[in-house]
């Protein structure tokens, strides 16, 4: 093709067959990129031009936002004086807002997490407080405060800020400790491990946000922000091949308008869409009609977008398009410039000019010489011809002053109605010179007050849209942190410790509604039939009871019980409320009077209680919660109101079982108690005394007997042993006797 093309588009030397079949090539190459053209346009993905065409929409509705947008910064940041221009003005803008920046924003929030009902459930508390500090935690590590001003600068200068939150996980690759190698590649296996996450929270430019054309938002069902990446972004995130086919010349809002050289690197104009009807996140490069990425939502959140209503300026129920506040007092402004520059030039017409003769003289080169001598110092001129000064009437005679009177006037009005046309602006805009720190000293204290208090009542719309903008961010990173973070990470960052329990634990837990979690129900669970006290508690059938560790919320531990809670939306919402402190700086003496003011009637509160509490305890829930009514009404409160409803419910519960009890005895009656129970004492001890004293001489009576007739027996036996004795005496005597009769035969007589 590349020598047919030479032929064709040549000086000539081919003949007419060559020039048709160099012709007849080059209809087969059109037909066939007409082919692959309607092959494209086949697989064109209808989803996407949907998006292309709400996307071209919203550029067409807020084109004319954008222009104004941009003027209205370039104002601010005074870029005609950047350019050498010659004309002066007067930084209305840039005044205004730097008074409003601290007053309707001035610190990071603090995310505040409790139990919406304030029951008793331990679980709910425990994970409250998990959420909290973790919430807390990434708000400050990230340095969100910095995403908050910008979405600040935002609504106060084009009208419109937004943010963006996002999760991200660190994965790290290593290898195989066992060094097992690939059966086809021959290398150690390669393993990931989780390393680390976090929360984002992006700050989105105002030109990078969009959404399909509605009145209100919620009607919004899509969104979408605009992401510059390099080659090697794209190709990290999309794939080398996708890389490859984007297109690098897109300039970031960061540049402005010049070239894309001007940035360090060409990058691609990338649209992070989600779109709530369809449930899908899908990624499309500019001038693409494809996807370079789609599919579910990474996180499932409440409102399904990634982002909150953003912090608009004016705006009503036609459009979602705002207009900036420097609109309502631009034609003031402009005027302010314009006597600015007035008074300017004014200003160079008050030179003292004087007119002399102009004959030589030596008179008049006095006079001249000490008008141009511009030393502040004493001068002593010497004057030649001391007669001519005389004749000619001296200096009052000699000189001619230029008038500037009319000039002095011009000025002196110009400088009036430009000091009216700016309390013109502050009344337009509510800013009170008490917000600027300048006061009239003839003013009473009432008529500064009533002045503060208008133009805080003027910001108060400001102020609050802002508060509602940052809680929303504070949700949704709360969200990100309860469904995505593993329990290790919220025991790092909060400093709990985390205990699982075993898996015959979880097993009820993770086969039953969402509503009859164990331990996750609260006081609004309702009592199972048949079932025991025990698992009522949170310990079920099959389950082993927790340990002593995880059950024992002082010592900042969790289990999976607080991460069930986390991980389930619809309870998590119901049991959890999540909100935020003031974003604007306090005034230090108001602070310290609410503090004051809470101190005085609280203290003497308690008092009363206390001493009503002793004469009718039924009385004390009652008052509890009129202390707690009282309490929530302060800010300062917010801080103390759990302990002190745990304090206070702990002291009811001991008064009242300190007045279940019975009342103390008669001291009296006790004492005549006490007598008859000495007198009894002692009767009982003479009865026991006699009745010993009894039964020892019935003792001895039973001993005297039995030695009496022990001492019997004896003689009886000695009497009898005496008698055998005897006998056998006289047995004896008379065997001796028959013994001496008796002879042997043969023996002498």
């Amino acid at each position: 093709m590349a020598q047919t093309n030479a032929n064709l588009y040549g000086t000539g030397g081919t003949s007419d067959d060559e020039s048709r079949q160099a012709l007849a090539q080059m209809d087969t190459g059109a037909t066939a990129k007409k082919k692959k053209a309607a092959a494209a346009e086949q697989t064109i993905d209808p989803t996407a031009s949907l998006y292309w065409r709400e996307i071209e929409k919203y550029n067409r509705a807020t084109s004319d936002w954008y222009q104004e947008g941009d003027e209205i910064e370039s104002i601010y940041l005074d870029a005609a004086r950047a350019q050498a221009s010659g004309r002066r003005k007067f930084a209305l803008l840039w005044a205004n807002v730097e008074v409003m920046k601290p007053a309707v924003y001035a610190k990071a929030p603090t995310v505040l997490c409790s139990r919406r009902y304030k029951d008793r459930d331990s679980i709910g508390r425990v994970t409250a407080e998990l959420l909290e500090r973790a919430s807390n935690t990434t708000l400050e590590l990230y340095n969100v405060d910095e995403t908050f001003r910008m979405v600040r600068d935002d609504r106060l200068i084009p009208g419109r800020g937004q943010a963006w939150v996002r999760y991200e996980a660190t994965i790290e690759t290593y290898d195989d400790e066992k060094g097992t190698l690939d059966n086809e590649t021959g290398d150690v296996i390669k393993h990931e491990r989780f390393a680390g996450e976090r929360v984002c929270v992006d700050y989105v430019h105002w030109k990078d946000f969009g959404h399909n054309i509605c009145r209100t938002w919620t009607d919004v069902w899509l969104v979408w922000r605009i992401n510059y990446k390099t080659r090697d972004e794209v190709a990290e995130r999309f794939g080398g091949k996708a890389a490859a086919s984007l297109s690098y010349s897109a300039k970031t809002p960061a540049f402005g308008s010049g070239s894309a050289t001007d940035e360090p690197e060409n990058r691609c104009k990338i649209y992070e869409i989600w779109d709530r009807q369809r449930r899908r996140v899908s990624w499309m490069a500019e001038g693409q009609k494809t996807f370079l990425d789609t599919g579910e939502p990474p996180i499932d959140f409440a409102g399904f977008f990634p982002c909150p209503e953003p912090t608009y300026a004016t705006k009503t129920s036609k459009e979602l398009i705002p207009v900036p506040d420097y609109r309502y007092y631009r034609d003031q402004a402009k005027d302010i410039n314009d006597l600015t520059d007035k008074i300017g030039h004014l200003t160079e017409w008050l030179t003292v000019k004087a007119f002399i003769p102009g004959a030589p003289s030596g008179v008049t080169d006095a006079i001249e010489e000490a008008i141009r001598d511009k030393g502040n110092r004493e001068m002593v001129q010497t004057v030649e011809s001391w007669q001519e000064w005389s004749d000619r009437g001296g200096v009052a005679k000699m000189i001619e002053w230029l008038p500037i009177d009319q000039v002095v006037k011009a000025l002196t009005s110009a400088i009036e109605a430009r000091d009216k046309l700016i309390q013109d602006v502050f009344q337009a805009t509510g800013i009170s010179d008490i917000l600027r720190g300048q006061s009239d000293p003839n003013e009473t204290l009432g008529a500064q007050e009533l002045k503060a208090q208008t133009g805080t009542r003027r910001l108060r719309n400001t102020q609050g849209d802002i508060a509602r903008f940052t809680r929303d961010i504070a949700r949704l990173v709360a969200e990100v942190i309860a469904e995505k973070f593993e329990p290790e990470s919220i025991a790092e960052i909060t400093g709990f410790k985390y205990v699982p329990q075993q898996p015959q634990m979880m097993q009820p837990m993770l086969g039953a509604p969402a509503g009859a979690l164990p331990g996750v129900g609260g006081p609004q669970m309702p009592m199972l039939q048949g079932v025991s006290p025990g698992a009522q508690a949170g310990v079920m059938p099959g389950m082993m009871p927790p340990t002593a560790a995880a059950m024992d919320d002082s010592e900042n531990v969790f289990d999976d019980r607080h991460m069930a809670l986390l991980r389930n939306n619809r309870l998590r919402d119901f049991r959890i409320d999540i909100e935020t402190d003031s974003t604007v700086q306090p005034d230090e003496n108001a602070e310290k009077a609410s503090r004051m003011e809470l101190l005085n009637t609280v203290g003497p509160y308690l008092e009363k209680v206390v001493m009503a509490a002793a004469q009718a305890p039924d009385l004390a829930p009652a008052m509890g919660e009129m202390l707690m009514y009282t309490v929530r009404g302060f800010h300062a409160g917010r801080s103390i109101e759990e302990s002190l409803e745990q304090g206070f419910a702990k002291a009811t519960k001991r008064l009242i079982e300190k007045m279940s009890q019975p009342p103390p005895p008669d001291p009296r009656i006790e004492i005549e108690k006490g007598k008859q129970q000495i007198e009894g004492a002692r009767v009982q001890n003479e009865a026991r005394r006699d009745a010993t004293d009894a039964q020892l001489a019935s003792n001895k009576q039973q001993i005297d007997a039995g030695l009496e007739k022990r001492k019997q027996d004896l003689d009886a036996s000695l009497e009898l042993r005496h008698q055998n004795i005897d006998a056998t005496a006289q047995a004896r005597h008379h065997a001796a006797k028959l013994l001496g009769d008796f002879k042997p035969t043969g023996e002498p007589q």
